[in-house]
């Protein structure tokens, strides 16, 4: 630590060259990221920052006289220090993530078919359909290092299974809508494809030891447990949420629970726990002790595929366990900083992961705020363990706060409570399965499993009546907002060493322009009537504003991802409130995102296209705010406000296509497959539209020629999303 003389000013902060580290890192990265997705103002802030951290380093070596005051408060010492750390850092981080994102952008294959041969890592069944996780991936002779996932229509696969077959490759494009897809980084599954089984040929095979590892953990839950119950164990073992059903996801979520469903630090401290707690039963000195958590936590990282929570707890479990083995002090803070270098030296663009942003939020938060609650709660008569557990889970909220307005919009105030009461039997569960699935693994002992149940049924249950309690809509947070909240996080605490009255100036200062951030970014946007959004995943949903300020979000689909990416984008826009809701197709299992969107964004008119029974409605009516908004349309037209006109397309009792009028922009938007007989017959499809949507079922697509009518190059060619503009007379991926 680098101290200044006491003829120096007061130190506002002690010096830690790790966070500081840890802060260049972040702004190299964030800045860099921004720019290649064609936002430069981070870019030129943080280059305005770098600039004069070279300044004061070269005045520093040579003219030490030009800046006698600053030098007078910072020392020559510790500003060279100080600058040096900024220099290196910035250089080195920023060409990390360059690489990084390039490389990974450069992954992509020309959409086409393509000879592939892979091995089977993981099964999942869907409906009437497979889902296969392929690894191993070799396309057209060369081998590449990522992962496919597959839909096949029927048969039984073992991991291992080795499958040569020839496909259409979709991608999962790493940016969407202008948005960072963390969610390749972790899975590392880069395409999408179907098999079709005339030409699948398939190999028995020995599955390598990490799948084997996982898929036999799968086997030994799903046969001793209940199906839910068992998606739910493997959720929180692996932070697989794939085998998580909706209803255990709502109630976890409404309960203020969702982190007991991520895997992060408190799985992480739990599980260093239990076998800290074995080997010293065993005597074990300090030393091994080291080395065998270091190779627990090193195989559970793989097992979670290295998700960013699992990673910076391991380090920060790792440092702990080292300094006291040295004998020398932890610093939290110094700890923290360490973690996050680390995995972003390891992956950078993890900077854009909402794991990432929750796990580093909530150790921030307890280490900032947790001893002064403690202390608060004290002085009002609660016990000390009590104190100690309400302080914990207020700082972890305050501190992941702005990433749960930005990405989730609700909020459960219920969580102080339910986190007192749930998480305590949750730890006893989680060592309980733990072992019991480590042991089942070496000899079969199902009790143990059907014990460990017992102890996951009392967490549900015990969640599920929290989660009555019902959740709060949040305000929204930009980035500047989250940056600025932290700022005052920061000089509200111990760690900023300044009088009280000096302290509150400028904390006040800074909520003052916080105030003004979030003022700016919930207000809503003035949108032109022609602004879309269309996400290949959600099964295309477009959104508009007309010029009179109404606004409309055509479709909505089954998919899982949907609330996400959709949800995403109108936090983006500033959406607080959709006048139209347009849903086609429904069915039940579309309830869950249909209400979201709903509720959420307290939709005044709902329109369901095609005939439906009551009973298919009753779960939709229950689970809306209000049935009043519902209306059924089922002649597939209709006319709003007279600037809004919709003609549907039926074949049969399915909506094909949708033609959308708004003002004088006009939309094509096709929902399912259709023939080329279907469109030519059609007049639907006889219009000139502005822009055409179209979606590769299977291996079609059609091209549409705005001019007149349809095009004769019509081809069996797949391709992804596509769009016609209009006097053009060619497709181009969206």
């Amino acid at each position: 630590m680098v101290k200044l003389t006491s003829k120096q000013m007061k130190r506002f902060f002690n010096f830690r060259p790790l966070l500081l580290i840890f802060l260049t890192t972040i702004g190299a990265v964030y800045s860099v990221i921004k720019a290649f997705l064609g936002s430069f103002v981070p870019l030129a802030i943080f280059g305005v920052f770098v600039l004069f951290n070279l300044v004061v380093f070269t005045i520093s070596l040579f003219k030490k006289d030009v800046l006698q005051g600053f030098f007078k408060v910072f020392g020559v010492k510790s500003a060279k220090i100080c600058c040096a750390i900024v220099l290196i850092s910035a250089v080195v981080f920023s060409a990390i993530a360059s690489i990084t994102f390039v490389v990974s952008k450069n992954m992509a294959l020309p959409n086409e078919n393509y000879n592939i041969t892979a091995s089977v890592k993981e099964t999942l069944k869907e409906d009437d359909k497979t889902k296969l996780l392929l690894g191993n991936v070799k396309i057209n002779g060369k081998d590449y290092n990522f992962n496919i996932l597959a839909t096949v229509q029927e048969g039984e696969y073992d991991a291992g299974d080795v499958l040569s077959f020839n496909s259409y490759l979709y991608q999962s494009k790493l940016v969407n809508n202008g948005r960072i897809n963390t969610n390749i980084l972790k899975t590392n599954v880069h395409y999408y494809c179907t098999i079709n089984l005339d030409n699948l040929t398939r190999q028995s095979g020995k599955a390598g030891f990490v799948d084997a590892l996982k898929n036999n953990t799968k086997s030994i839950l799903f046969d001793n447990m209940t199906e839910e119950n068992a998606g739910f164990a493997y959720a929180v073992l692996f932070g697989d949420k794939s085998l998580l059903t909706d209803t255990y996801t709502d109630i976890f979520r409404n309960g203020g629970l969702a982190h007991i469903l991520a895997v992060s630090g408190m799985h992480i401290a739990f599980l260093v726990g239990a076998v800290l707690f074995v080997l010293r039963l065993c005597k074990v000195k300090n030393r091994a002790q080291f080395f065998v958590v270091f190779g627990v936590l090193l195989l559970y990282n793989v097992l979670c595929n290295f998700s960013p929570s699992v990673f910076r707890a391991s380090v920060m479990s790792l440092c702990l366990m080292l300094g006291m083995i040295l004998g020398e002090r932890s610093d939290s803070i110094s700890n923290i900083s360490l973690a996050g270098i680390i995995v972003l030296a390891f992956q950078s663009l993890y900077l854009f992961d909402v794991g990432f942003l929750l796990s580093f939020g909530t150790v921030f938060g307890i280490f900032i705020f947790a001893k002064t609650f403690e202390k608060l709660f004290r002085k009002i008569k609660f016990q000390k363990f009590l104190a100690s557990s309400v302080s914990v889970i207020v700082g972890a909220t305050l501190g992941t706060l702005p990433w749960v307005c930005k990405y989730f919009k609700i909020l459960a105030p219920i969580s102080f409570v339910s986190n007192l009461f749930v998480v305590p039997l949750f730890s006893i569960m989680y060592v309980l399965l733990l072992f019991g699935v480590a042991l089942n693994l070496i000899v079969s002992l199902p009790f143990l499993i059907v014990a460990s149940q017992f102890f996951v049924n009392i967490v549900v249950q015990w969640s599920a009546v929290f989660s009555k309690f019902g959740v709060i809509t949040t305000i929204n947070f930009d980035t500047l907002s989250a940056i600025i909240y932290y700022v005052i996080c920061l000089l509200a605490s111990p760690y900023f060493m300044v009088k009280t009255k000096s302290k509150m100036l400028c904390a006040l200062s800074a909520l003052l322009m916080l105030t003004s951030c979030l003022a700016n970014c919930n207000s809503a946007k003035i949108h032109n009537k022609n602004m879309l959004f269309a996400n290949e995943n959600t099964s295309k949903t477009l959104f508009f504003t007309t010029e009179s300020g109404k606004t409309l979000l055509n479709n909505a689909s089954n998919d899982k991802y949907f609330t996400y990416h959709v949800g995403n984008f109108l936090a983006g826009e500033n959406v607080k409130q959709i006048d139209y809701f347009m849903v086609y197709n429904y069915v039940d299992d579309m309830q869950k995102n249909v209400s979201y969107i709903v509720n959420t964004y307290k939709v005044q008119n709902l329109y369901l296209f095609g005939e439906y029974t009551s009973g298919t409605l009753l779960g939709l009516i229950n689970s809306i705010y209000s049935s009043s908004i519902l209306n059924v349309v089922s002649n597939g037209s209709i006319n709003l406000d007279d600037e809004i006109v919709i003609d549907c397309f039926n074949v049969g009792n399915t909506i094909k296509a949708v033609s959308l009028k708004i003002q004088d922009y006009k939309t094509l938007q096709i929902l399912n497959s259709v023939t080329k007989n279907e469109i030519l017959t059609e007049s639907i499809f006889a219009q000139n539209f502005n822009i055409v949507y179209a979606k590769r079922y299977y291996s079609r697509y059609f091209a549409i020629n705005t001019e007149n009518f349809i095009s004769s190059s019509a081809t069996e060619t797949a391709d992804n999303l596509i769009a016609l503009q209009p006097d053009e007379s060619y497709c181009f991926e969206f």
